[in-house]
């Protein structure tokens, strides 16, 4: 870019560079170690930007050199009085000496390059380190949600997304010794909670992350940044994946012992209505018994009153004969009698009754504290129900439907390639864009006068020419031909002078390519 929109786009988007410096702080521990084995052994910085690094390099003792194709972005160096060079990075790396460098670095620029060169970077990177040299390379975490499909996509300049596994198996293929993966600017809380959210567990991953590999050498020199190679660092999605499937589990067990609590609350509740259906079956027993006892007490009181009816009869009797009177008397005390034991007897039932009164009432308490109980039961039933609603209602839930469709189409675009990558041989998308691609060249031919044009287009471009006759010979002869045959016309003298001249150098140049080709 040729105006300063990129470094404005970098203050905006990237950070201060009070910010920056203190994230790439983190990198110290393994360079400063090296200035024991190569005090004055120089660095260079690729895609330098604004500076940051070199500045934290030069504070530690180094001398290092940056360079960068944005000359808005060197002179923000410059200010600093900073050693930095315009020019491209790769090539570069590529002039320097064997074995001239102590560090290469590059902070988020293989995001902006082809695959192949960031392959020469790590290969050139490899033949100009001295031994135990290091090679940082800082990008984008596509690990994080939010970073692979959306933010990574924020800057017009960036290419693809890297896969953590992807650089790591690069660098060790190339040759490097030690590799390590630091995963960075994560949410430094969520890095010791143990419970997470969904929506922390998809978009809690670390922002960025950077390859570290040492290139071989000496004990000596490997053991300087051991304790910087053996730390862990950043928060991986599996992690977090991982906390989360623990926390669901958990609810799970939750809502699992909640709902056997509510079947014995149930069940105990059906033994105590069971218990106060027998409770008032025995009341009633006790009420049959208490009647029976009354009526028995009214029988009593009915002899008592025949017995002092009849005492009377004894007594008039008595008048008319004394004799017969002592035998009333004798009678009516016996009745007296009677009457007495008739009456206690009442007293016991009455008694008896009172009994089977506080049963009952004992047993209607019971039946009472077994309905709070159920009413318990079911408000706790209640809210767990709710809670479970809420994880099924949450926006976590929500946002995975989109993830959910997408991972659906993905697996339908790439099905059936032998490669992970979208335009890898055998793909779906290569296979639709060589189709495209011979039934344009058909089109082509069928038209003389743009075929014409076609052919002296690609005789200035035979690198293209050859990659498009591979294509067409592994077609039928409607594509192959377009690159092969001769320009022809039904009568040469309607030409002007120049176009005969033209189509005779062009006959014969395409003479000479299908004698070549075959």
């Amino acid at each position: 870019m040729t105006d300063n929109f990129y470094r404005a786009f970098e203050d905006r988007y990237r950070g201060s560079r009070e910010l920056i410096k203190s994230r790439l702080e983190v990198y110290l521990p393994f360079t400063i170690p090296l200035l024991k084995s190569y005090p004055s052994a120089g660095t260079i910085d690729l895609g330098c930007g604004r500076g940051e690094w070199l500045e934290l390099l030069t504070q530690a003792g180094f001398k290092p050199i940056g360079i960068d194709l944005d000359q808005d972005m060197l002179e923000s160096c410059l200010e600093r009085g900073l050693h930095v060079e315009h020019g491209d990075a790769v090539a570069y790396l590529t002039d320097l000496p064997d074995q001239s460098q102590v560090v290469v670095s590059a902070f988020h620029v293989i995001e902006h390059i082809p695959f192949e060169a960031l392959r020469i970077i790590v290969r050139e990177a490899m033949r100009v380190l001295k031994p135990g040299g290091l090679l940082i390379l800082e990008t984008p975490n596509p690990e994080n949600l939010i970073v692979g499909s959306c933010n990574f996509y924020l800057d017009p300049t960036h290419q693809k997304p890297i896969p953590p596994l992807q650089l790591e198996f690069l660098v060790e293929y190339e040759g490097f010794a030690k590799v390590k993966t630091l995963r960075l600017q994560e949410s430094k809380e969520l890095v010791s909670r143990s419970e997470v959210s969904l929506y922390e567990a998809l978009h809690g991953a670390s922002l960025d992350y950077a390859v570290v590999a040492q290139k071989n050498g000496n004990e000596e020199v490997i053991g300087l940044a051991k304790e910087a190679f053996d730390n862990d660092y950043g928060l991986p999605r599996d992690v977090l994946l991982n906390r989360w499937d623990e926390r669901f589990n958990l609810i799970l067990t939750k809502i699992t012992k909640a709902s056997d609590l509510v079947a014995q609350a149930n069940e105990r509740a059906g033994i105590a209505e069971a218990q106060a259906a027998q409770a008032s079956e025995r009341a009633g027993i006790a009420e049959a018994q208490a009647a029976q006892a009354s009526e028995r007490a009214g029988i009593a009181e009915a002899q008592a009153a025949q017995a002092s009816e009849r005492a009377g009869i004894a007594e008039a009797q008595a008048a008319q004969a004394s004799e017969r009177a002592g035998i009333a008397e004798a009678q009516a005390a016996q009745a007296s009698e009677r009457a007495g034991i008739a009456e206690a007897q009442a007293a016991q039932a009455s008694e008896r009754a009172g009994i089977a009164e506080a049963q009952a009432a004992q047993a209607s308490e019971r039946a009472g504290i077994a309905e709070s109980r159920a009413d318990q039961a079911n408000q706790t039933t209640m809210e767990i129900s709710q809670q479970f609603n809420a994880v099924i209602n949450s926006r976590s839930w929500r946002l995975t439907k989109p993830l959910r469709l997408a991972g659906k189409f993905a697996r339908w675009f790439v099905r059936g390639s032998k490669a992970w990558l979208t335009f890898a041989p055998g793909s779906r998308p290569r296979r639709v864009c060589r189709k495209a691609l011979v039934w344009l060249m058909n089109k082509v031919r069928e038209n003389p006068k743009l075929k014409t044009k076609s052919v002296i287009w690609l005789n200035k471009h035979p690198s293209l020419k050859q990659r498009l006759k591979r294509i067409a010979f592994a077609q039928p002869p409607a594509a192959s031909d377009f690159l092969v045959t001769d320009i022809r016309t039904e009568n040469i003298s309607d030409l002007s002078p120049r176009a005969r001249q033209i189509y005779l150098r062009l006959n014969a140049a395409l003479e000479k390519v299908n004698k070549d080709s075959k």
